[in-house]
């Protein structure tokens, strides 16, 4: 990938009781006072999903997961830092390698079809969910959502071995189906609840 060689740009307007920043939030938000923010809104890109320049400013760009990790910790940090206590941060996240899947799992076990994108979703889920739990672990904080992943890998991992030794009982496979489908259900609301 080469450098975007386009001019990193900065601009700002404000009015009664706002402000706006338009710049690279790394150096931007080193701007603000600390307890100065009521509300904060900002979707940050999914490490590997999205590439949104091919600047080495944008952190879609990180080498990896646990890179993109410890880059994002930075911005989060300076988010608690500036924002007023008892005041909100709206953060646009998804677990998205959950949801691949989760999404691919097969309908009918009897028919799976070409189970290689079923086991390439567990295979990177699995990546995203060591990644997620040494985070975690490194962060020393932890919450009801944590979980989640692990399980919800443990339990297609489950399924896909009862399909591969055709071991399923279509009757039964319903409720593993339905179990996954309503654990990462609540994986989803517990995480925009809690979060």
């Amino acid at each position: 990938m080469t450098e975007n060689t386009d001019a990193y740009v900065t601009d700002e307007a404000e009015g009664q009781n706002w402000r706006l920043l338009l710049g690279d939030s790394c150096e931007r938000l080193a701007e603000l006072d600390d307890n100065t923010i009521d509300l904060s809104i900002c979707s940050p890109p999914f490490d590997s999903l999205y590439t949104y320049s091919p600047s080495t400013r944008d952190l879609g760009n990180s080498a990896s997961r646990i890179e993109f990790l410890q880059h994002y910790r930075y911005i989060v940090e300076h988010q608690l830092r500036v924002t007023k206590p008892g005041r909100n941060a709206c953060i646009h996240v998804q677990q998205v390698a959950t949801k691949k899947a989760v999404d691919l799992l097969p309908r009918d076990p009897r028919r799976p079809g070409d189970m290689k994108a079923f086991d390439a979703a567990i295979a990177a889920l699995a990546e995203a969910a060591r990644d997620f739990d040494k985070a975690a672990r490194e962060s020393g904080k932890t919450s009801s959502v944590d979980r989640f992943p692990s399980s919800i890998l443990g339990r297609l991992r489950e399924i896909r071995e009862k399909i591969a030794k055709r071991r399923v009982d279509p009757t039964f496979y319903s409720t593993d189906f339905d179990g996954v489908i309503s654990e990462y259900n609540m994986m989803i609301t517990m995480s925009n609840a809690f979060r």
